[in-house]
C-alpha cells in the first residue's frame, strides 16, 4: 500500500518538513519513495490520491495510456522549436509528474517554491507562460486533453518613459559618440535593448538611411532612420559587415551606459526599455498616430500588445480635437455672434436659455 510518510529536509528558507509517498503500490507492484513537494499533509494527501488513481488506471489501461509526463511534454516542446529559457525551474518541479496529474494548485504551490517573492508579471513571464507553451505542444501532440491553466492577474502600471528634455541631457553627458549613437537609435527606433546592440554593419544601408532588424521577436524588417538619427549614424567608424554597428557585447552594457549617463547628467535613471521603446511610443502617438501604425512601426506582434499604450493615443486624439483650426476660430467671430444673440433674448424676454451658458 501506498502512505505519505513526513521528512525533514533542508531548503532556501530553513529546515521544513516535505511529505513523501513511499510504499508498494497495490495495483502495478511498483515500489514508491518520491517527494509530493508538498510541505503539508492536507496537500500531500491529495497528491496521494491522484498517484494512486494514474496508478490504476495505468494497471488497466497499459503503461502508456495517457501517463504522459511533463518532462516528455518538455522534449516534444523544444523538438518542434520551443524555447529553453525558464524551463529549468518547471522540469525541476514537474519532469516526472504526469501532465494529467498537475492541477492549478500544483502550480500556484510550485511557482511559490522555485519564485517566492516574484511579482505577478514575472510570475506568468517565467512560469506560468512557459508552462503553458509545453502544455499547448503536448496538446498538439495528442499527449493531453486542451487547457489554459489560471494565470495571476497582472495589475498593468502606467507606461513610465523619460521625454525629449531628458533625452537632450542624456546625449550631452554621453562621452562617446557610439554611446549617442546607440541612445539616439533606440529612442527612435522602437527597438529593445538586445535588438539594438545585435545590429550589424553590413544591416545598416547608409544610402537608404535604414537598418534591417533581424534578431526580432517578429520576422525580419526594416527600421527607417528619422534624419537625426541618420546624421549620426553616418559618423560611426566602418568596420567589417558582421561587427557590430555600436561594438556593445550585451544590452547589459548598453544599460551601463545609460546609467552612467544618467549620472553625470544628475537626472533619473530610465531604463533602455523605457528610454526606448516607451519613449518611442510615446513620441509617434503624440504625433498623432493610431495604435495599428505604432504596432507596424515599432514591430510589436498584435493590438493587444501595444493596448498599454492607449492612453497615449487618447491623450493625443484629444489634444488634436481641441485644435481643430477652423475659420470660426478667429478672435471675436463666436463672441460676437453670442453677445448679439444674448442681448437679442433680453431685449424680448427670452430667458430660456441661461445667462451662464453664454460667453
Amino acid at each position: 500500500m501506498l502512505k505519505i510518510a513526513p521528512r525533514r529536509v533542508k531548503t532556501a528558507q530553513g529546515e521544513q518538513v516535505v511529505w513523501y509517498i513511499k510504499g508498494t503500490c497495490q495495483f502495478t507492484g511498483e515500489q514508491f519513495r518520491r517527494s509530493t513537494r508538498c510541505h503539508r499533509k492536507g496537500d500531500a494527501e491529495a497528491v496521494l490520491i491522484k498517484t494512486v488513481d494514474l496508478q490504476r488506471q495505468k494497471a488497466v489501461l497499459g503503461s502508456s495510456a495517457g501517463i504522459a509526463t511533463f518532462g516528455e511534454a518538455v522534449v516534444k516542446y523544444l523538438a518542434k522549436g520551443g524555447e529553453a529559457r525558464y524551463l529549468q525551474p518547471l522540469v525541476d518541479a514537474f519532469g516526472d509528474t504526469p501532465l494529467r496529474m498537475i492541477e492549478d494548485t500544483d502550480l500556484s504551490r510550485e511557482a511559490a517554491i522555485a519564485y517566492p517573492n516574484a511579482v505577478a508579471a514575472t510570475l506568468v513571464r517565467q512560469w506560468y507562460g512557459p508552462f503553458q507553451s509545453v502544455w499547448n505542444a503536448a496538446e498538439r501532440a495528442k499527449m493531453v486533453h486542451a487547457r489554459n491553466v489560471t494565470k495571476p492577474k497582472v495589475i498593468e502600471k502606467p507606461v513610465d518613459y523619460p521625454d525629449d528634455d531628458w533625452l537632450e541631457k542624456v546625449l550631452a553627458a554621453s562621452t562617446r559618440l557610439e554611446q549617442v549613437a546607440a541612445i539616439l537609435f533606440m529612442s527612435f527606433s522602437g527597438l529593445r535593448a538586445a535588438e539594438v546592440v545585435a545590429v550589424l554593419q553590413r544591416l545598416y544601408d547608409r544610402n537608404a538611411a535604414t537598418v534591417v532588424v533581424h534578431k526580432t521577436k517578429t520576422d525580419p524588417r526594416t527600421v527607417a532612420l528619422p534624419p537625426i538619427v541618420h546624421e549620426v549614424l553616418l559618423q560611426l567608424p566602418v568596420s567589417k559587415p558582421n561587427d557590430t554597428l555600436f561594438g556593445y557585447a550585451s544590452r547589459y552594457s548598453l544599460n551601463r551606459i545609460v546609467k552612467r549617463a544618467c549620472k553625470r547628467a544628475k537626472v533619473g535613471h530610465f531604463s533602455p526599455h523605457k528610454a526606448g521603446r516607451h519613449a518611442f511610443a510615446a513620441r509617434f502617438l503624440a504625433d498623432g498616430n493610431s495604435l495599428k501604425a505604432l504596432m507596424d512601426a515599432g514591430g510589436w506582434t498584435s493590438v493587444r500588445s501595444v493596448m498599454r499604450y492607449a492612453h497615449l493615443e487618447k491623450k493625443a486624439v484629444d489634444a488634436a480635437v481641441r485644435g481643430v483650426s477652423t475659420p470660426l476660430s478667429k478672435p471675436g467671430v463666436i463672441g460676437s455672434l453670442t453677445d448679439t444673440l444674448t442681448k437679442r433674448q433680453v431685449r424680448k424676454g427670452e430667458r430660456d436659455i441661461p445667462k451662464t451658458t453664454m460667453k
